[in-house]
């Protein structure tokens, strides 16, 4: 099932960060961290074809879709902002520390034209963006915290490792940095997830995450800076 879902992904993403390292830096810069409509339309695509093999191949398997919970309630919401502030803080204090142990990860080439770009960057909604983080956000975590936990009981002491292993490896295209803070992120919804049983309020936070940037504070300086 991880081919089937991160297959390409991961592939992808090791060879774009082979192309930062090949750059001498240990980050991209910023145009490489942007995505038009174009890219937001492609990637849908591309995720609505590898849902559809992952289907076939579940229903081949005889899997019991019973067990992914999609439940939600009147508790959804407040357990979305739960996850967006715990998670998000956590992110935000990885990468604060990450900074200070480890600097030269953050070491992106700064070009004229990333500088530009950076600089007139406004955070703007649209419907490409928001459709996409939404459906990625029940991509993912269809995987990562439906689907793995699938596994019987006494597996997930193996399922759980290898799963934080794939999200950090097709994250690489972000750089080493990037890719350790969204497994930080995974890691947080893996404690959670012991706890809350439904899969909704995992999949809205990440779309959070995914239309606003890692952590807490990426999302505040989008609403409020």
């Amino acid at each position: 099932m991880s081919l089937i879902f991160f297959g390409y992904a991961t592939a992808a993403s090791l060879y774009g960060y082979l192309g930062i390292l090949q750059s001498g830096y240990a980050a991209p810069d910023y145009a490489a961290l942007t995505f038009s409509d174009r890219d937001n339309y492609n990637s849908i695509i591309i995720e609505l074809v590898l849902l559809a093999a992952a289907w076939l191949y579940l229903r081949l398997r005889r899997f019991d879709f019973k067990a992914l919970d999609f439940s939600a309630g009147r508790r959804t919401l407040p357990l979305v902002v739960l996850l967006i502030v715990c998670a998000g803080l956590a992110a935000d204090i990885y990468q604060y520390l990450h900074s200070i142990v480890l600097p030269h990860h953050y070491d992106f080439p700064q070009t004229a034209e990333a500088a530009a770009q950076a600089a007139n960057h406004q955070w703007h909604l649209s419907l490409p963006l928001l459709a996409f983080s939404l459906l990625n956000g029940f991509y993912e975590e269809l995987f990562f915290l439906g689907l793995v936990y699938a596994v019987p009981r006494k597996n997930l002491i193996y399922a759980l490792p290898f799963s934080l292993l794939v999200r950090f490896a097709f994250h690489t295209y972000q750089g080493l940095a990037g890719a350790a803070t969204v497994t930080v992120l995974g890691l947080v919804y893996i404690l959670f997830r012991r706890k809350i049983k439904t899969l909704v309020p995992f999949m809205l936070a990440h779309s959070v995450f995914d239309l606003f940037g890692l952590g807490l504070s990426g999302l505040l300086w989008a609403l409020w800076g």
